[in-house]
This record gives structure tokens, sequence and C-alpha cells, in this order.
């Protein structure tokens, strides 16, 4: 699922893997942007200049009031992330995972193997918005009938159904691959437990991620274009309508940035010390998710339907970033280059 400006056309099963090369490894490592450096000195200059002349800027009022709000969302998800990642971080360090971008015949392998393998399962860590790939792969793995849509989803409310019998996605129905869309935190606790509590041996846990504003913004549609707000969710609506992080808006949209911040921290920790002998972390980019289908497909000889991006369509909001929204989502941003840098 991809914003529109930022993926390729349409692929059709008879794309071969050459033309997925050029573009994925031109993309890797380009800097992000960053707020600009000179801002405290601006802030410093305005606020002089509106101390001598005692005039007060109503544009001026509504900046502080938007860092204001952007400083209190970076402790609250400094505060909930310390919360929801205490088991991330008591986690002995492992070894790092294998990155798509820099690996791709590893990554391949290690899906291979572990399809040869009857005591290995692939477990997707399906993160909304950062491509697909369990309807392509799903398929192409599991020789049997896979999970029905929606069985493995969503974050608390799957996790509770997940404690109450984890046989049943660990062993009695697993099938070779399973997709999971949760946090990170609680992608963790099922591995851990299907390894402790089945004849599973090993896991590869395969991961997907995104640029972070690309993925809250459409998110954003989305949830506002497509059905998300409920027919009584006055804020709801009143922030679609809106469609622009504003003071009235401001903790609507923030709770997007929140939980995007916990969610790249928290994958950082993941693919940064999670690896070990017995779960073997891959991750990919979305952009690059149909470059890997197609190394499957060559290294295999067999068929695997590439992965149709979620195309964006003009819609009634069409939420655009903004200098304070690259403030609230700070974290996701330093998260995301430190995946990019993972060797």
């Amino acid at each position: 699922l991809a914003l529109t400006h930022h993926h390729p056309k349409e692929r059709s099963t008879t794309t071969t893997p050459t033309m997925f090369a050029a573009r994925a490894r031109s993309k890797r490592a380009a800097a992000l942007p960053t707020v600009n450096g000179s801002s405290k000195k601006q802030g410093a200059s305005a606020a002089s200049k509106k101390k001598s002349s005692g005039n007060s800027s109503g544009t001026g009022v509504y900046d502080k009031i938007l860092f204001t709000g952007a400083f209190l969302l970076l402790v609250f998800t400094v505060f909930h992330r310390t919360k929801m990642s205490s088991s991330l971080n008591s986690t002995p360090k492992g070894s790092k995972a294998t990155m798509f971008h820099k690996n791709p015949s590893q990554v391949v392998k290690k899906l291979k193997d572990c399809e040869n393998d009857n005591f290995c399962r692939i477990f997707y860590h399906h993160i909304q918005k950062t491509g697909e790939v369990g309807a392509s792969l799903g398929p192409f793995f599991n020789k049997g009938a896979p999970f029905q849509a929606g069985e493995t989803c969503c974050f608390a409310y799957f996790l509770e159904r997940f404690r109450a019998d984890p046989q049943q996605y660990c062993h009695q129905r697993a099938a070779k691959f399973l997709e999971f869309e949760v946090m990170p935190v609680q992608f963790k606790e099922v591995v851990d437990t299907c390894l402790k509590e089945s004849n599973i041996t090993r896991i590869v846990g395969l991961s997907t991620y995104r640029e972070p504003m690309q993925r809250v913004i459409n998110t954003i549609f989305q949830h506002c274009n497509r059905g998300g707000c409920a027919n009584d969710d006055d804020k709801c609506h009143a922030a679609c309508k809106s469609c622009h992080l504003t003071e009235e808006t401001q903790e609507f949209y923030g709770e997007f940035m929140g939980r995007s911040n916990t969610i790249y921290t928290d994958q950082l920790s993941l693919l940064s010390n999670y690896d070990s002998k017995h779960v073997q972390v891959v991750a990919v980019e979305d952009t690059e998710v149909n470059d890997m289908i197609a190394e499957l497909r060559t290294s295999t000889g067999r068929n695997i339907s590439f992965v149709v991006p979620d195309q964006m369509q003009d819609g009634e909001c069409n939420f655009e970033a903004s200098a304070a929204m690259m403030t609230m989502m700070k974290p996701s941003l330093d998260g995301y280059k430190e995946i990019l840098r993972l060797p």
C-alpha cells in the first residue's frame, strides 16, 4: 500500500526482475528532509522584534501552540514507547536483521531454506501501509489453505485471541507463512510464544517498512476518505473536513503521529538486536517488495504474483506534510534513518 507519487506503475505477473532493480537501488540512503537548523535563531529574532515593537502576531501565537503540542506529543511518545517496549529493551542483544537492500540474495535464501524445513515458519510482521506482501507470499509458501483474512488481525484484539489459544496459530493450524498485523512488541510476543509452545524450532521474521511521513499521510488518507470515522465521531469528521494540522485538529492527527513514533523506534529495536539462532529477521522496504518477489520467482522457477500498490486517488481529504508534522514525527524519522543504516 503506497502513495501514488512515490510508487511505480502497476506491474503485471509477467514483469521481469530487471525492471525493478534500477528503481530500488537508486533510492537507498537518500538524506531525509530535516527541519531548518536556523529556526531557533529566527525564533529568537522574531521574539526580539516582538518585544521591541510591542506588537503580537497571530501567526506567532499559532506557531507556539503547534510547537507546544509537538513537544507534548514527543513527551507522550517517549513515555508510551518506554512502557510498550520494556520487553524489547530487556531482551538480550542478538544480531542485526538481514536487510534486502544490502543483501538481497541472503534474504531470498533464508526464505527458501525455511520453506524446505518442516520445523520452520515464516512470520510476516505486517505494519500498516508498508506493502501488503501477504497476498502474494501466502499462496506461494502455503501448500494448503492459508488463514482467512482477518484471522491474524489486529493489534490488541488479535493478541487477546492469540493468548487464549496460541496453539491454533503456532502449531495445529500453522501454515508455512503467517501474517500478523500487530505492533513490534506484540509481534515479538507471538514469535517467542510459538518457539516455546510448539514444535517449531526456527522462525524467519519478515518485516516491511516505509518512509514514515508517507506512511502516516497514506494512513490518514484511508481513514478520512474510506469510512474511518464512526457516524457519531464529531471530532474525527471535523478533523477530516479540515484536513490540515491546526490547533483544533492537532489532538486527532497527533494520535497517528504518536503511534508512528512508537512503531519506528520499536521496529528499529527488533531489526537491530532480535536476530538469533532460532529467529532469523529479514526486512524489506515497501519500494523493494516486488524486487524481492522477482528474485524469488527467478530462484525457484515458480510464479508469484507481484504486489499492486494501493493507489491514493483524489478524496475530500488530501493531508499534506508540514514542518510541524516533521517536528512531531522526529522519533519516526530518526528510527527510519537508523533502519536504512543497518548493515
